[in-house]
C-alpha cells in the first residue's frame, strides 16, 4: 500500500513495454478519451475481429466467424422451417459440413481446428459452434518402446 507521501507514479510515461506507445491505433498521441469516440473505437475493433461478417454460403445460411484466442467460433442462423433435429454436423480440421438442410451447407474455416473437441449450442434460431484451434509447436511426449 502507497502512503499518502508517495508520488503517483506516471504509468504512461514509465512504461518500458510500450516505450511511451500505446498499442491503440487511431487514438493519436494526446488520447482523445471521449466515451462516444472510444465506444466507436471498440465497435471498429470488434467488427475487424470477425473473420466474415454475416457471410451467406452456396445455400443461402448466414453465418459469421469468429476467431478467438484459443478457439473459432462459428454462428449460423437456421430458418425457422428447419428442424434442429434433423440436422447433422462434421467437422475437420478445415471445414464445417451441415446436413439435413434442402442443400449441404460447407464453410471453410481459414485457420485449423480440433474437430474431437469441438462443441455446437441452439439457442433463437442460431447454431453456435465452438472449435478449440490447432496448436501450433506445441511438443507431446512420445514414449519409446524398449525391444
Amino acid at each position: 500500500m502507497m502512503s499518502p507521501n508517495t508520488k503517483n507514479a506516471n504509468w504512461f510515461s514509465d512504461d518500458p513495454f510500450f516505450n511511451n506507445k500505446l498499442p491503440l491505433k487511431g487514438l493519436g498521441d494526446n488520447l482523445n478519451l471521449d466515451p462516444s469516440f472510444v465506444e466507436k473505437y471498440v465497435k471498429d475493433v470488434l467488427k475487424q475481429a470477425s473473420v466474415n461478417s454475416m457471410h451467406v454460403g452456396k445455400s443461402h445460411l448466414p453465418y459469421e466467424l469468429f476467431e478467438m484466442h484459443n478457439a473459432v467460433i462459428a454462428k449460423i442462423q437456421i430458418p425457422k422451417d428447419i428442424k434442429i433435429e434433423n440436422l447433422s454436423i462434421s467437422i475437420n480440421t478445415s471445414q464445417i459440413k451441415i446436413e439435413g438442410l434442402p442443400t449441404e451447407q460447407r464453410i471453410l474455416l481459414n485457420i485449423p481446428v480440433v474437430p474431437s473437441k469441438s462443441s455446437a449450442t441452439f439457442k433463437q434460431d442460431f447454431l453456435q459452434i465452438k472449435m478449440p484451434k490447432l496448436s501450433k509447436g506445441n511438443f507431446v511426449e512420445v514414449p519409446i518402446r524398449y525391444l
